[in-house]
């Protein structure tokens, strides 16, 4: 049974200004009757990304509606703050877990598309390159070896290189530019209900042939990715232009300005109007470079 080991890192980050610094890393296994729980609107505004690798047993994820089953070989891709909890569920015998988490613009930039791209669950081997450099950074915090935040921050950054290669390079398939063709068509028609019938056709597959692949390689259903993508640019949006907030709705799909910032808030734990005055850097927002038309009527979001 391995010894919890959980080491957090601290360092004058917001000084220093470096993009990818680790927060904290671990490996843990938690028991049966143990309470053991994390919810992403509860652990402060700070922007802070999260990958927990599954090990052994099973964890328990839900995030924003989907509820899902964590196994052994998967990790999840996490964002803080989000609306998220992950547990060990009641009828888990163990969950067993290796985690890092990292802070900085870049991190939470480049977290962001990973998440946009891959889903919030992902497999994983045993012996990939992520998981061998997160109990690298796990040995070197036990060892001491990360006493200055630059080479914690050289650290922390290939193990985000490696992530990302992991997750967009090493994987391609021939499928890859299927996905990669649906993403780009939500991207180019958020303003308009997008079906998963037309995803589906776009596809060429059948609609609950789709549904499941989609699921299968998202990690999520086709309507949560649209809605994720639409919350995305909304962000942006936000962040970029002095646009009144009914008008941003309309542009990201949303007829009711009243239900898009219930959903707004479900997502980032704060009001619209309120993203102007706390920073928070949208996740893939490089990828949502959209702008408002003043020709642009509100949609109805619920309709995908």
């Amino acid at each position: 049974m391995p010894e919890n080991r959980n080491f957090q890192l601290i360092y004058p980050e917001r000084e220093l200004h470096l993009h990818v610094l680790p927060f904290n890393c671990g490996h843990e296994r938690h028991w049966r009757g143990e309470l053991y729980r994390w919810h992403g609107l509860r652990r402060g505004s700070s922007p802070l990304v999260i990958w927990q690798y599954t090990l052994s047993g099973r964890g328990e994820l839900r995030i924003g509606e989907e509820l899902r089953s964590v196994e052994p070989g998967q990790a999840m891709l996490l964002l803080v703050p989000e609306d998220h909890c992950y547990e060990l569920p009641a009828d888990a015998a163990h969950w067993e877990v290796l985690f890092v988490s990292l802070h900085g613009r870049e991190a939470w930039r480049l977290f962001g598309e990973l998440r946009t791209r891959c889903g919030p669950v992902v497999g994983m081997e045993p012996d990939s390159r992520p998981v061998a450099l997160a109990f690298e950074l796990v040995r070197r915090s036990a060892a001491g070896e990360l006493t200055d935040p630059f080479s914690a921050s050289a650290a922390g950054y290939e193990f985000l290189m490696a992530l990302a290669a992991e997750l967009l390079w090493r994987r391609r398939a021939p499928e890859a530019e299927k996905y990669a063709r649906i993403r780009r068509y939500c991207l180019e028609h958020l303003e308009r209900p997008v079906t998963v019938s037309e995803l589906a056709a776009l596809a060429g597959q059948s609609y609950h042939h789709f549904c499941r692949e989609f699921r299968r390689h998202t990690g999520q259903s086709a309507l949560a990715y649209v809605n994720s993508l639409r919350l995305e640019l909304a962000m942006r949006l936000l962040q970029s232009s002095q646009a009144p907030v009914k008008e941003i709705a309309g542009a990201c799909g949303y007829e009711d300005a009243g239900y898009f910032g219930k959903v707004f808030r479900r997502r980032y734990g704060l009001a619209p109007g309120a993203v102007r005055k706390v920073h928070v850097a949208p996740p893939g927002s490089e990828m949502l470079n959209q702008n408002i038309s003043e020709k642009q009527q509100p949609r109805d979001n619920e309709k995908c």
